[in-house]
């Protein structure tokens, strides 16, 4: 059995809280007490119990509860499930900024001190699955969002942190490591996405990433390791509403609201990586990010911010 308790305080002074720019101080504070037991019922079969109530200065008191359990089929195979209940107030930055972004061609932030704190019922189940060379694991979560939280664009040059209302997630994830021989390891993740409503979403549906680890044994004790490794991000599309005027001859100015669409393309980033142990416990590595040198066609909220390939050298030295 674990127990215990927290107190979070938080002062925030900043310009961009007021439009003007003058500076103004926002501050909130979160106090929780927590518990949780796990329960070994039989040596294939554990089960985890656990409760939360957090009370924050704006949004009050809400409780939490979790339930977990873990199932060994065999040594080859382990299930889990599970459900925990969540609770997310808004953050200072949410509720109060008032703020001109002047880069980007200049947009506006604005936050929203009417929001109500983001609630959510989760489930989720997995399986491992472990062999001599080869691990397997299998994932799937479905969450029940009420009251969510997200940043909108309003109008064409203004976003607003807004709750969207009720949100269903869906998310999967299947993930492999083997070991095809001592010196090469291979992993790979896919995850998959799905959000209702999906003109809300700003996560893109379809990720995947691969890794291969290829050490140098011959060396023995100092022999590096050369790692490549990619991540890969399908295309999305987001949506926002601009105010659309039009001056009619007869009725005079006309104001109304369009929906538009952005779309992000997909793209993958690459990377090349040299590390070798060194005397008295130091690592040196170099390596090269964003291998392949792409650059987005424009840059925004969920574009990649990368600069194209750089160069880099490190080294790191263990303390143990």
């Amino acid at each position: 059995m674990v127990a215990g308790a927290e107190a979070f305080s938080e002062d925030l002074l900043t310009f961009m809280f007021v439009s003007d720019g003058s500076g103004a101080k926002r501050d909130a504070q979160n106090y929780s007490l927590f518990t949780q037991q796990e329960w070994k019922l039989a040596d294939a079969f554990t089960l985890v119990t656990g409760a939360r109530y957090d009370y924050h200065s704006q949004f009050k008191g809400h409780p939490t509860f979790r339930l977990s359990g873990m199932y060994k089929v065999n040594k080859n195979m382990t299930l889990r499930g599970g459900y925990s209940g969540g609770f997310r107030a808004p953050t200072l930055k949410e509720l109060y900024t008032d703020w001109f972004h002047p880069y980007g061609g200049g947009f506006q932030i604005i936050g929203n001190n009417n929001m109500k704190a983001e609630k959510s019922n989760n489930f989720n189940i997995s399986s491992d699955l472990n062999f001599k060379k080869l691990n397997i694991t299998l994932m799937a979560q479905y969450s029940k969002i009420q009251d969510k939280i997200n940043a909108n664009w309003v109008s064409s040059d203004t976003i607003q942190y807004i709750n969207v209302g009720k949100t269903d997630v869906f998310s999967s994830e299947v993930s492999l490591s083997y070991r095809l021989r001592k010196s090469l390891l291979l992993k790979g993740a896919y995850t998959y996405v799905y959000e209702n409503p999906q003109k809300r979403s700003i996560t893109r549906p379809h990720t995947a990433t691969v890794r291969a680890d290829y050490t140098l044994d011959f060396l023995k004790k100092y022999a590096p390791t050369i790692s490549f490794s990619g991540k890969y991000f399908s295309s999305m599309n987001t949506f926002g509403t601009a105010d659309i005027t039009d001056v009619d001859n007869t009725t005079g100015i006309d104001t109304h609201t369009e929906e538009y669409k952005i779309y992000y393309e997909p793209y993958s980033i690459w990377r090349l990586q040299l590390s070798a142990p060194l005397l008295f416990n130091f690592t040196a590595s170099a390596g090269i990010n964003n291998l392949f040198d792409y650059k987005t066609k424009f840059s925004s909220f969920y574009s990649s911010i990368s600069p194209g390939r750089t160069y880099y050298i490190g080294l790191k030295w263990d303390l143990n």
